[in-house]
């Protein structure tokens, strides 16, 4: 939050105007650090003319767009095999790396359990409103054991990709097993490891 404040400060007083969802994404790109911080908000304020939006913060960390993971998280949840690596070849061809894609599916499913289990959910994610609802939409589509499911399968995912031969099939592995199979969790499982979630925001 003091980072966050920092870079509200900074933008102020150099005539930079943005959104605050961006400022988020930049503080959490830093990784606690103030000079990391300042230096990404330095390249994102350069790429995006002084108008710094959460569309451009993305481009810059080189995340894919929300719109994107919102797609591929859509087909998961609908169970559209066909659908999702239709997606997925594209975003691949892109140049988007599975270990940046395996990253922001992670933190979706993760923000969908907030959103689903959390009454001031974006008081804690603070999206634009727009992106917010879209998610809102998805949460009430499928269940939290669905949704933990998923989380942990891309969660696990990251340290398979770091040995793996083969990342692309790794990757498509997990997520052909993320649509097509659901752990079941009991009221205490999911309960636990919601607290876990919270503390770590």
């Amino acid at each position: 939050e003091s980072l966050k404040k920092q870079l509200e400060k900074v933008y102020s007083d150099s005539g930079i105007t943005f959104e605050a969802p961006a400022l988020d994404l930049i503080a959490n790109a830093g990784l606690g650090s103030s000079r990391d911080t300042l230096s990404i908000a330095d390249m994102v304020a350069s790429f995006s003319n002084n108008n710094v939006t959460f569309a451009k913060t993305l481009q810059v960390l080189g995340s894919i767009s929300k719109e994107t993971i919102l797609n591929l998280t859509q087909h998961i949840i609908e169970k559209d095999v066909n659908g999702f690596i239709s997606l997925l070849t594209q975003v691949l061809n892109d140049g988007i790396s599975v270990t940046v894609l395996n990253r922001d599916l992670t933190n979706n499913f993760r923000d969908l359990i907030i959103i689903s289990n959390s009454q001031n959910a974006n008081n804690i994610l603070n999206y634009p409103v727009d992106i917010f609802e879209k998610m809102q939409q998805q949460a009430k589509q499928t269940t939290t054991s669905k949704m933990l499911s998923c989380l942990e399968k891309f969660g696990e995912c990251e340290q398979v990709l770091k040995y793996s031969s083969n990342p692309k099939m790794a990757f498509e592995t997990v997520c052909l097993e993320a649509i097509l199979t659901e752990k079941n969790f009991n009221l205490d499982d999911i309960n636990a490891r919601f607290d876990k979630i919270e503390q770590k925001i």
